[in-house]
C-alpha cells in the first residue's frame, strides 16, 4: 500500500531480513514487512508535499496567469489571478496514516 502511494520505494533490506519466514507464508511475510515500514514512517512523522493552486486574490503569489487574469479581472484592478505551489500534508501517503473525516 505504501509503495502504491509512490512516496516509499519498496526494497529488500536489513529490516526485511529480520522477518522470520521459515514457517510463515508469503502473505504473513509481506504483512510483517509492511508493518515495519509503516512503523518507520510513523516515527518520522507526517509527510508533506506540494500541490499546484490557482487563486484570484488581492496579493500576487507565484506566477501571474495573464489570460485568466484578463478574463476574471478586466474591471477590477486590485485583484490578481495567480498560480503557485503550496506545501500541504494532504497527500495520498498521509491517507494511509490518518482517517479523513
Amino acid at each position: 500500500m505504501l509503495g502504491v502511494c509512490g512516496y516509499i520505494p519498496y526494497k529488500m533490506g536489513p529490516a526485511v531480513a529480520a522477518v522470520q519466514v521459515v514457517a510463515a507464508d508469503l502473505l504473513s511475510w509481506i504483512a510483517a514487512a509492511f508493518c515495519m515500514e509503516l512503523q518507520r514512517q510513523l516515527k518520522r512523522g507526517l509527510a508533506a508535499g506540494y500541490v499546484d493552486l490557482e487563486e484570484n486574490s488581492q496579493h500576487l503569489k507565484g506566477r501571474l496567469m495573464v489570460t485568466k487574469h484578463l478574463q476574471y479581472n478586466a474591471t477590477d484592478k486590485s485583484r490578481a489571478y495567480c498560480s503557485f505551489n503550496e506545501r500541504t500534508p494532504a497527500i495520498p501517503l498521509n491517507f494511509v496514516f490518518l482517517k479523513p473525516w
